[in-house]
Order: C-alpha cells, then sequence, then structure tokens
C-alpha cells in the first residue's frame, strides 16, 4: 500500500488477523507476528486509518497491532465499537483506551500466554477516574488477578463478560481465574447498571462467598451465565 491511501468515510473497518503462523516440524502454530510482519502490516493499516479514522464506528484489530494502530493524533470522537483478538500487545500504555471517548462496546479476546494487564497495579487510579466513562458493554478474556481494571469501569456498564479465550473446546478450562481471586478483585466494586452478567471462573473455597457477594456488586442484575 502506499503511505497514504484514499477511503470513502468507512464506519466499519475489520481486520481479521489476530495471529501468525509458524511451522514446527508438520505442525503449523499460532505464533506472535515477527517484528518484520508486525511493522509491515502496522504500516499498511494506518495508511488506512489516516483517512478514515474521523468517520469509524467500528474497528477489529489483531490485540498485537492495536496499541500501534490507535494514533493518539487521530480523531476517535465517532468510534462507538472495538474489538480486539490474538496476543495483548506487550508495552500497551492505558492512554491506548483513553483516546476513546465515546466508546461503548469492547471486546478483548486474548490469549493467556505471556499476559499484561490492561491497569496494572502501578498505575494510580486517580489517574483514570475517567475510564471510558461511555462504555455500556465488556467482554475481556484471560484476566490476570493484578489487573486493576475491575476497579475503574463506569458506573453506566451494562454489560460484563469475564470469559475464557480460545475456547475450551471440550477440555477442562484452565486460562480463569478462581472465585477467590475474583472476590479479591471485586472488593470495593460496584456496577449499579449490569443487568447481564458472564463468568467463566474456576471453583475454590470462596465459591459461597463469591456468589453470596454478587448482589452486592451488581444490584441490578437480571440475567447471569457462570461457566
Amino acid at each position: 500500500l502506499p503511505c497514504i491511501v484514499t477511503m470513502p468515510p468507512l464506519r466499519c473497518l475489520e481486520y481479521a488477523a489476530p495471529h501468525a503462523f509458524g511451522r514446527f516440524g508438520d505442525i503449523y502454530h499460532r505464533i506472535r507476528r515477527p517484528n518484520s510482519m508486525l511493522t509491515s502490516e502496522v504500516n499498511n493499516l494506518c495508511s488506512i486509518l489516516r483517512s478514515c479514522h474521523s468517520t469509524l464506528e467500528s474497528l477489529s484489530l489483531p490485540g498485537e497491532i492495536v496499541s500501534l494502530s490507535l494514533n493518539s493524533s487521530f480523531n476517535w470522537d465517532c468510534l462507538r465499537e472495538l474489538y480486539v483478538e490474538g496476543y495483548w500487545p506487550e508495552h500497551a500504555e492505558i492512554s491506548l483506551l483513553r483516546i476513546l471517548p465515546n466508546l461503548r462496546i469492547a471486546s478483548f479476546r486474548c490469549y493467556p500466554a505471556v499476559l499484561y494487564p490492561i491497569i496494572p497495579p502501578h498505575i494510580s487510579l486517580e489517574s483514570v477516574d475517567v475510564f471510558l466513562p461511555q462504555l455500556r458493554r465488556l467482554e475481556i478474556a484471560s484476566l490476570v488477578q493484578a489487573d486493576c481494571v475491575l476497579s475503574v469501569l463506569p458506573s453506566g456498564l451494562e454489560s460484563l463478560a469475564i470469559i475464557e479465550y480460545p475456547p475450551p473446546r471440550g477440555r477442562y478450562p484452565t486460562n480463569i481465574l478462581c472465585a477467590s481471586d475474583l472476590l479479591d478483585m471485586f472488593t470495593d466494586v460496584c456496577l449499579p447498571a449490569v443487568t447481564h452478567l458472564k463468568l467463566w471462573y474456576r471453583t475454590d473455597v470462596s465459591d459461597v462467598p463469591f456468589l453470596r457477594y454478587l448482589p452486592r456488586i451488581f444490584p441490578s442484575l437480571r440475567d447471569l451465565e457462570l461457566h
């Protein structure tokens, strides 16, 4: 692609390539993108986004590319939906998401290998006092216990899903938190507008205390799906 690509005023852009493949013997496995591939893809994608960022309402990107493609100099005021899949970027900053002030739907389906929190513990919560204020639906996979994202979600959030990715497909789910982890992470959290909740978690001694705590966290809950 040339450095600048003239595009019509796109409302939706989907880049459906969540990962690269590497060959080990006779078997292909998913892998992180090599640097040469990553640079080429980011340059191509940015050349498209330069001409349509101000009109985009929905954007789907591979995880490794998202932090390099969401340029803070672009106008993201129209963006309402962000779908991220694959490997979470290794050095993503919280500013990555704070440049999306009107985001209403966010989905992060990321692999559990080498996890990086969206909001790590060293980030001061005062610095994210307004975190995606318009967000209404959040889906997040491979959440790590050190992530503070649950503590700064907006009070208007209506749907929350903490899932396993990739789906277990008949095997016992392993890339999920246990009940005691969730109980710790939801301490002092209240999301009064959430009506739909989906949770993947491993059972442990905190199952009953965690389930008893749910009505306090989600007083408006109507639909509950547990795995």
